[in-house]
């Protein structure tokens, strides 16, 4: 008799985890097309890599070059091609793109005309992705009618980011935005007050900045003797890492929740079922409040008995809430103080 029949032990690995998404990647999108028909993007893990298939004097050498170059650089980078047959329309070549990889979640290009960057943030607007807008007219400094800067702040955008450099074109400052920041930890940076290695500052008169920060445009000044990224917004006036922490407590609950459904064979509809996913809730906002993009958060859950017949035979959970106060970051300091004898 083997001593399988008598203590019978199975352990069950639940181990199987979703693909996790990555808030670090920057995807770059250039014309130089080294790719060959049909190829549409490459990951790369350093710059010799990307001057291997790429020939001086292209845009993604340079682009490529400002994201690696900063203090905190990401592990990788993903480069796409607008091809020929794209007809020069950056966001035929990003649905393309998607198709074959869609893991990456900051956009650069290497455009900075007004056309191709207003149609990109609208592409970008209806994905759970980031776009760095570069530009480096003088409309936006001027309040030039119908500038990018103007354009995109009358649209609202969330999801595009405006950067301004009088450089624009010969360094790439939106790259090294992006690649310095994106692999730091969501929620623990605000991306005021960043230094961009190799990218130089402007110097810009009050009406000038003024013109960009009522727009909602970013630029990159110095103040006190340091080079400093001013002010971290949205074209829309939210704040890059609120947008950030959203999408990352989104995909991460998203990503928990399924792994859960996955690994379990059954979880029941019932209150102790729905305490298991509330508990699943909790934990990834748990983990917002430890990476400070949340302050605090409350939960509320419905009772199994409240809950229609209809959602019970779909089996569908509804109205699993929560509400979170956003830790938000300090920009600005304003001190009073007495001196008294």
């Amino acid at each position: 008799m083997s001593l399988n029949q008598i203590v019978n032990v199975q352990i069950t690995r639940e181990t199987s985890t979703p693909t996790q998404k990555g808030f670090g990647t920057l995807l770059i999108v250039g014309d130089s097309d080294r790719f060959g028909a049909g190829e549409r993007v490459r990951t790369y893990t350093d710059i010799e890599g990307v001057t291997t298939d790429f020939t001086a004097g292209d845009k993604e050498i340079d682009m490529a070059t400002q994201a690696f170059g900063q203090e905190i650089r990401p592990e990788e980078i993903k480069i796409g091609q607008l091809e020929a047959a794209d007809a020069g329309d950056y966001t035929v070549a990003l649905a393309a793109i998607q198709l074959v990889d869609d893991d990456w979640y900051g956009l650069a290009i290497e455009s900075i005309t007004i056309a191709d960057n207003s149609a990109v943030a609208a592409y970008i607007e209806a994905r759970d992705k980031i776009f760095f807008a570069f530009t480096g007219d003088t409309g936006p400094l001027d309040n030039t009618p119908g500038n990018i800067a103007e354009v995109l702040d009358a649209a609202a955008y969330d999801r595009t980011s405006l950067l301004y450099s009088g450089d624009a074109g010969t360094t790439w400052g939106q790259a090294a935005w992006a690649g310095g920041n994106l692999p730091k930890t969501t929620g623990g940076i605000t991306w005021a007050y960043q230094t961009l290695a190799g990218v130089p500052f402007d110097n810009l008169n009050p009406t000038q900045r003024q013109n960009l920060e009522d727009k909602n445009a970013n630029h990159y000044t110095r103040v006190n003797g340091l080079n400093i990224t001013r002010f971290g917004t949205m074209s829309s006036g939210e704040y890059i890492d609120v947008i950030r922490g959203s999408d990352f407590i989104k995909a991460r609950m998203q990503e928990r929740i399924y792994q859960e459904l996955v690994n379990q064979d059954k979880i029941p509809y019932t209150n102790g079922g729905i305490a298991i996913i509330e508990n699943l809730m909790r934990e990834i906002l748990e983990l917002a409040v430890r990476n400070q993009i949340l302050a605090n958060f409350t939960t509320t859950v419905p009772d199994v008995l409240d809950i229609s017949d209809l959602d019970k035979g779909n089996r569908c959970l509804p109205d699993m809430e929560f509400e979170g106060t956003l830790a938000g970051a300090i920009h600005k300091v304003k001190i009073v103080g007495r001196l008294v004898l």
